[in-house]
């Protein structure tokens, strides 16, 4: 069997053959490890490509949000938080919804894309949430890019 070569065309950016999105760099933590305790989270991370928002805010409920372009971070588990949408500030101030998608019982939450970022840049973000009032291991976090790439 004979596997003849297939010539590509070049691309830049978002365009390029078989790039595959990830996280090149991330750093997490905490302001306030104790019990019952507000916690400042601060995420800094970047992406090996080009995010382009593609919607304008968080809609209500955590599935409804599955056509947008969010980072989301994993394995926020044990606080006391409510609710489903959360404060966050970030950088680039006008890359990212201003409220985040959040779910307590999963831990995730959801950064939602709404300008642009470009591929290397660094995105640093920070939200408060409520320690439990008993002991929580320090969870094992992850963050991933949902929904389409531009």
């Amino acid at each position: 069997m004979v596997i003849s070569a297939t010539e590509m065309d070049a691309a830049e950016g978002n365009g390029a053959p078989l790039l595959v999105a990830r996280v090149v760099s991330a750093d997490v933590a905490q302001t306030n490890p104790g019990q019952d305790q507000d916690n400042v989270i601060y995420a800094t991370f970047s992406l090996n490509v080009d995010l382009v928002g593609n919607c304008a805010a968080v809609t209500p409920g955590f599935l409804t949000n599955d056509h947008c372009l969010r980072v989301t971070i994993n394995n926020l588990i044990g606080s006391q938080t409510a609710g489903n949408r959360i404060a966050v500030n970030t950088l680039p101030p006008d890359a990212f919804a201003p409220e985040a998608v959040w779910n307590r019982n999963t831990g995730n939450i959801q950064l939602i894309v709404v300008g642009n970022v470009l591929a290397g840049e660094m995105i640093s973000m920070n939200l408060t949430l409520k320690n439990k009032r008993t002991e929580n291991p320090s969870p094992l976090l992850s963050i991933k890019l949902d929904g389409p790439v531009h």
